[in-house]
């Protein structure tokens, strides 16, 4: 999984990064890391894989910007949707597999 986004309820995309432990299914021995980060009721939390924003011939960082600029333009849209929405208009040039979760929890 990449850097996750936290889209706050004033539409605000932040990147949760830390620092990355093995990948899923390599070892399962060794250890992993436990990471907290609050969620504001009304925020939409979205996890992906590097496929949805990796173009070869450019660094993984442009499509991350265009990753947010995306959700950032999409965020009001029902969580169901805005997943279709990312993946549609994905910024990757599609040669890898791509997976999107999003949660959204429900404002107060």
């Amino acid at each position: 999984m990449e850097t996750p986004l936290l889209i706050t309820p004033d539409e605000q995309v932040h990147c949760l990064s830390a620092e990355p432990d093995a990948p899923l299914g390599v070892d399962v021995t060794m250890p992993r890391s436990d990471h907290t980060h609050p969620v504001p009721a009304g925020s939409t939390v979205v996890l992906y894989t590097d496929g949805l924003i990796e173009r070869r011939e450019q660094p993984i960082d442009v499509g991350l910007g265009r990753l947010i600029a995306l959700a950032g333009e999409h965020v009001r849209l029902p969580l169901r949707t805005f997943v279709q929405a990312l993946i549609d208009q994905h910024p990757s040039d599609g040669h890898d597999d791509q997976a999107v979760l999003a949660l959204r929890p429900p404002p107060p």
